[in-house]
């Protein structure tokens, strides 16, 4: 593959989050601004601090969206200013796709409230890309001032981000895509940030389509989805990873359902375990994406 990535593989741990020792000193400046954003261990800085994970109900992430927003804005000029910039963008991204699979999930009619989290998704997305590939990060208009939730659901709490979310991984695989390609879908809730980057990288419109075994929403009822495509073309289905089979399987059967568009299925990993105990050993696994 042609080399397009301005960071090293090295540098990016298992999970997705920049992975630098503290005496990186690019790295320290960007910690020593927003240490709140970071998490140290043994001599090791990672990107992914605990307010990455935190479990807060939408109105907190809505609020905590805001605050990292303002914070984008008044990064100063310095060195670390990209790295600095990338990781709060990547901050706010893991909280839009929370959101996003929360919203598609409880309303009943979703589609006006989730253009404006596609939008912001969107955003963060090229930015992600932008800072792999070493190109100038966009500028922040107002793509993020359209997210809310409706005052009922605000204290209700999202599932916790899935550890997924590997953008070097989604990226690279990507790239990789040769067959042409006019619309792109993402299963929530993993697959919404992989295929938000594919979205990006090929410059095709966004869907998203719920279809979860291990969370609140019973597979067999109907399945919530946010359609951005016409009803001729060619759809890329994509997860964040495939094992069993059983979720792309049953988007991809909903969708030829629904639409005469031509569907190709997409996984950026494949859970070994998971494919070991259902295609070699056979066993029956079952409220398993």
């Amino acid at each position: 593959m042609e080399k397009i990535f301005s960071i090293k593989m090295e540098n990016i741990s298992l999970l997705g989050a920049l992975y630098y020792p503290v005496d990186n000193s690019l790295f320290y400046k960007a910690y020593r601004y927003s240490p709140e954003l970071f998490h140290y261990n043994n001599g090791m800085l990672n990107s992914r601090g605990q307010s990455y994970y935190e479990n807060l109900n939408c109105n907190q992430i809505i609020h905590q969206i805001k605050i990292l927003k303002n914070k984008y804005l008044m990064v100063p000029y310095m060195a670390a200013e990209k790295i600095i910039k990338y990781v709060i963008v990547d901050h706010v991204f893991s909280k839009l796709v929370r959101l996003a699979d929360f919203i598609i999930g409880a309303y009943d009619s979703f589609e006006s409230i989730l253009f404006n989290y596609i939008r912001a998704i969107n955003w963060c997305a090229y930015t992600i890309i932008c800072f792999f590939q070493g190109k100038p990060l966009p500028k922040y208009t107002d793509e993020l001032e359209g997210i809310s939730i409706v005052p009922n659901l605000g204290l209700k709490f999202p599932r916790e981000q899935i550890e997924a979310d590997n953008h070097f991984i989604s990226l690279s695989s990507v790239s990789y895509l040769k067959k042409q390609y006019d619309y792109i879908v993402g299963i929530a809730l993993g697959g919404i940030s992989c295929a938000a980057i594919a979205s990006c990288y090929l410059n095709k419109p966004l869907s998203i389509i719920k279809i979860s075994y291990y969370d609140e929403r019973n597979i067999g009822e109907s399945i919530p989805l946010y359609k951005n495509w016409l009803d001729k073309g060619n759809i890329l289905l994509i997860d964040d990873n495939c094992g069993s089979g059983a979720t792309l399987n049953k988007a991809k059967q909903y969708l030829h359902a629904i639409t005469d568009c031509t569907i190709s299925t997409y996984a950026t990993e494949l859970h070994w375990e998971k494919f070991f105990r259902c295609k070699v050993c056979k066993h029956q696994i079952k409220h398993l994406s």
